[in-house]
């Protein structure tokens, strides 16, 4: 369910769809399409609990990662996806999200796994607490 609000939120954000344009992908990079790309996947859900029961809200881990041939290429995307999401509230994708926060970032600049292929990539992963209603 999450995962529906984020993908809604990336790809309607004119910011992130002028450098990737519909290469924003849930789980993996496809290293047989164009840089820079986007993926999404939601690492876990916790519902939230009161002493009365469900509060109807769930606090999701969703690591975005973001993946160009350069170095100026992952920093602009990732400052795109970074202003799309942190601190952000609202409707996305029919899901209400109460709040998404950015809990951490990493960067890296090696190959991509799986790929085949040597050549090192810029690869920014930022990780998000987003609450949202069940």
């Amino acid at each position: 369910m999450i995962g529906k609000a984020i993908f809604s939120r990336l790809s309607s954000t004119t910011a992130i769809t002028a450098l990737v344009d519909d290469r924003i992908f849930p789980e993996s990079i496809f290293s047989g399409e164009a840089f820079p790309q986007s993926a999404y996947t939601i690492t876990e859900a916790k519902p939230d609990r009161t002493f009365t029961g469900a509060s109807g809200l769930v606090d999701s881990t969703v690591d975005i990662f973001i993946v160009a041939k350069d170095y100026a290429g992952a920093a602009s995307l990732t400052d795109a996806v970074a202003t799309a999401l942190d601190n952000q509230a609202g409707t996305w994708g029919g899901i209400k999200v109460q709040g998404a926060f950015i809990k951490s970032r990493t960067d890296e600049h090696a190959p991509l796994p799986d790929s085949g292929q040597d050549e090192p990539y810029y690869v920014t992963t930022l990780t998000l607490s987003v609450w949202h209603e069940v």
